[in-house]
């Protein structure tokens, strides 16, 4: 079963699809800018700002997260563009992965900027401004490579994250997935 979530900086994708991948035992793909980033020793701003000139940075990273889901029977996609990539997949010439459940994670901005305020340990305000700046960047460059607009679309299943701390996220979605794919059977890993 393959699972993809998305959301907007914030919402919870990356500490939702490791629960996910620790309660189904799936591997999960959640490489981002940010990553990249840090592993080129810049801020995130500074690669948003070079993404801005190249298109290289993001199809590395849109091509790796469909290959992962073409190459793992079983697996989550806990990226922003994840819920997209049935656009994504035709325009880059590769393969479609059979994708089982969409979510769309949500929460209003300054919910979405307190938390990445605690989680990254700056004020409120450089919080709010990084994610205004993150979210308008993202839209930009999504539309332009893909033609997408980064909003929920129609047909992914909308998890208000701010009704549940992530644990209750993730116990949420398993609740969907449930009687789809585990009847009588365990869903942890041994």
């Amino acid at each position: 079963m393959r699972i993809a979530l998305s959301g907007f900086t914030g919402c919870g994708n990356t500490t939702v699809t490791q629960l996910l991948s620790k309660k189904l035992g799936y591997p999960y793909y959640n490489y981002t800018l940010t990553d990249l980033s840090k592993e080129m020793g810049l801020t995130l701003i500074e690669l948003h700002e070079l993404a801005k000139q190249t298109t290289e940075y993001d199809l590395l990273l849109d091509k790796k997260q469909i290959q992962f889901m073409l190459d793992n029977e079983n697996a989550i996609d806990g990226t922003r563009l994840a819920v997209f990539i049935p656009i994504m997949a035709p325009k880059l010439d590769m393969k479609l992965p059979k994708i089982d459940f969409y979510f769309w994670l949500t929460a209003r901005q300054n919910i979405r900027a307190e938390r990445v305020a605690k989680r990254n340990n700056v004020s409120y305000d450089e919080a709010l401004k990084e994610i205004q700046y993150r979210d308008s960047e993202n839209k930009h460059r999504y539309y332009d490579l893909y033609g997408i607009e980064f909003k929920q679309p129609d047909y992914c299943t909308v998890i208000d994250t701010e009704k549940y701390d992530a644990e209750g996220v993730a116990d949420k979605i398993i609740s969907i997935i449930k009687p789809t794919f585990f009847a009588g059977k365990s869903l942890t890993k041994k």
